[in-house]
């Protein structure tokens, strides 16, 4: 992988970091919503979600990125920030569909005993199974999509593929300008 490949891969994911935090102010407004309600329908707080904020504050989070990586504003028809975006963020993020983790047999034989019922603990689990003898499943989402499956908002991996493509762009162009 080539430089470039890997700054486009690194921005990607920071923006994905970013727009997670995003969504967790949103859902942390009512920490005691969450899970599934008493029929085991997944809980909607979609409520807790304010799409012109959830914009303002991505398209802010882009804008300084861009800023702060290629020196240079940001032109406005690369803001990627759209309300469909934000729209179906919202969908994902604010219904506890997709709420398993699985510790896998691998992961748990690559912690310590004390790290092993340490990590369980903070994830509920007060009496730890014997570490190492099968998956273990555990309720941590809601999560952009199922365990080892596709992220299920298609539209941010869109958008963050192009974002950082115009702004890998943007650099080696800054960075060659003096060849063209």
């Amino acid at each position: 992988m080539n430089n470039s490949q890997k700054l486009r891969h690194y921005i990607g994911e920071h923006l994905l970091s970013f727009t997670l935090v995003i969504g967790s102010y949103f859902r942390n407004k009512a920490p005691d919503r969450r899970g599934k309600d008493e029929h085991q329908l997944p809980l909607d707080t979609r409520d807790l979600f304010s799409p012109p904020l959830f914009i303002e504050l991505l398209s802010g989070v882009c804008k300084a990125y861009f800023k702060g990586l290629a020196n240079k504003s940001m032109a406005p028809e690369f803001d990627l920030c759209s309300f469909e975006l934000v729209e179906a963020l919202i969908q994902v993020m604010g219904k506890d569909k997709d709420m398993e983790e699985v510790l896998r047999v691998h992961d748990q034989n690559q912690m310590s005993q004390t790290y092993f019922s340490q990590f369980l603990k903070q994830r509920g689990i007060s009496t730890p199974p014997l570490k190492g003898k099968q998956d273990i499943v555990l309720e941590t989402g809601p999560h952009l999509g199922g365990f080892n499956q596709a992220i299920s908002v298609p539209e941010l991996i869109d958008a963050l593929f192009r974002f950082s493509a115009i702004l890998v762009s943007t650099c080696f162009l800054n960075e060659n300008k003096w060849k063209a």
